[in-house]
């Protein structure tokens, strides 16, 4: 803003001074081919020339210089005369040789709130290391840019007083604003937001006149499930006049430390399953129970970390709404060649993307059995169910036999009685 708003400025005021009056300006051994501020080349024919800058502007002054001959430990000193505070720059020692073109770079700042408004003097001098030669001088008007907002100040207050903010709880911001101008401003708004968090306001100001101030407290309030961090909260003025291409709006940021409510309960979250065994290139399920506390339906989700390099892992997320319990299954099925042994992963639970707990699993990897161990198995089990089938048919005709033998013993036994 404070840049376009002092470019060269002609100004028929007071008559420009200077020891040079050649096409270049030349001093003993010296020639300094051109002399550029900001960009702007300098005339030594100029006659009728005062340069304007700013409070706060830097001056970039750019010199190209030759010398007729060699010359060691050369400096270049540029300094702003009539400021109670010294405003200069220079060089380090350098050497110079002949026709040998040096260009040369100083910059003067002049501090906004350390220089008054008023007509001072710009000088260059050239020194040789045997004596200091001045090579330019030119009248400098400094002033106010016409439009200056200016944030001077912004404070952000909780209601205990902490310097930190509890969720759920209200904080102030106080910001205070000044028109360091010369002109006066028409409808200034004043924004103050947290976009992480979806908070915006504003206030308006239909007219803040040149060196008047602007002084607001805004109340927030902090959602009771925000996150504990840091947020940024942007403050921005702007104004008609700086609602254009040539000026930007003013901003402002500063940080609001945001703590984890007291009050509010967390969520229950239970692995119901936390262990397994699952052999080589089979699954297995863990189940995880939620229950919401807060005040509204949350989707909650679950991210695994830790189990990428011997499994592959698949979850769906859940809605749960206030008060209820939910479930969500995370399967891991193991690699077939997925090392043996007992493997730790986390468990990473979201409620509305945000993490609310982790927790850590266990799967204890074991061996895929062989085609002839299952073989073997099945006729190990066949071997043993024919076992038993034998003895039952041994039982049975055993225990036919025995019948038998018993019915034929009673006929003959009937057969030999007489009766009288």
């Amino acid at each position: 803003m404070k840049k376009t708003m002092f470019a060269v400025l002609a100004l028929v005021l007071m008559v420009f001074t200077s020891v040079a009056q050649a096409a270049v300006f030349t001093e003993d051994k010296f020639t300094v081919d051109s002399i550029k501020i900001d960009g702007d080349l300098i005339d030594s024919y100029s006659t009728s020339r005062i340069y304007g800058a700013g409070l706060g502007e830097n001056l970039k002054i750019e010199l190209q210089l030759r010398s007729s001959a060699d010359v060691k430990d050369a400096k270049v000193r540029a300094w702003i005369d009539g400021t109670k505070r010294d405003i200069e720059d220079s060089t380090k020692a350098f050497n110079l040789y002949e026709n040998v073109v040096e260009k040369i770079t100083l910059n003067l700042e002049i501090p906004e709130d350390k220089v008054k408004e008023g007509d001072y003097e710009i000088n260059i001098v050239v020194d040789s290391g045997y004596s200091e030669m001045k090579v330019f001088s030119m009248p400098l008007k400094i002033m106010k840019d016409a439009y200056n907002l200016e944030v001077k100040n912004v404070e952000i207050v909780s209601t205990s007083g902490s310097e930190t903010v509890e969720a759920g709880k209200t904080f102030q911001a106080k910001v205070w604003v000044e028109n360091n101008g010369r002109e006066d401003e028409e409808d200034v708004v004043v924004q103050v937001a947290i976009p992480e968090l979806n908070i915006k306001e504003s206030e308006k100001v239909d007219a803040l006149d040149a060196g008047e101030e602007f002084k607001k407290e805004f109340q927030f309030k902090i959602s009771a499930d925000a996150e504990a961090k840091d947020y940024d909260v942007i403050v921005t003025v702007s104004s008609d006049n700086y609602d254009n291409e040539y000026f930007d709006k003013i901003v402002s940021k500063q940080t609001v430390k945001v703590v984890e409510s007291k009050a509010i309960a967390k969520d229950a979250i239970t692995a119901i399953t936390s262990s397994n065994e699952i052999v080589q290139g089979t699954e297995a399920v863990y189940a995880i129970a939620i229950t919401n506390f807060g005040s509204s339906e949350k989707e909650y989700s679950v991210e695994i970390v830790g189990a990428d390099a011997w499994s592959t892992v698949t979850s769906q997320s859940v809605k749960v709404a206030s008060g209820k319990v939910g479930e969500i299954k995370v399967t891991v099925k193991a690699n077939s060649d997925a090392a043996l042994g007992e493997k730790t992963f986390t468990a990473k639970i979201k409620a509305d993307s945000k993490v609310a707990k982790e927790m850590n699993l266990t799967a204890n990897v074991v061996k895929a059995s062989s085609n002839w161990d299952s073989v073997k198995t099945g006729l190990e089990i066949g071997f043993a169910v024919l076992a038993i089938i034998l003895v039952i048919i041994g039982l049975i005709i055993a225990f036919n036999k025995l019948k038998g033998d018993d019915e034929e013993e009673m006929t003959e036994s009937s057969t030999g009685q007489t009766y009288y």
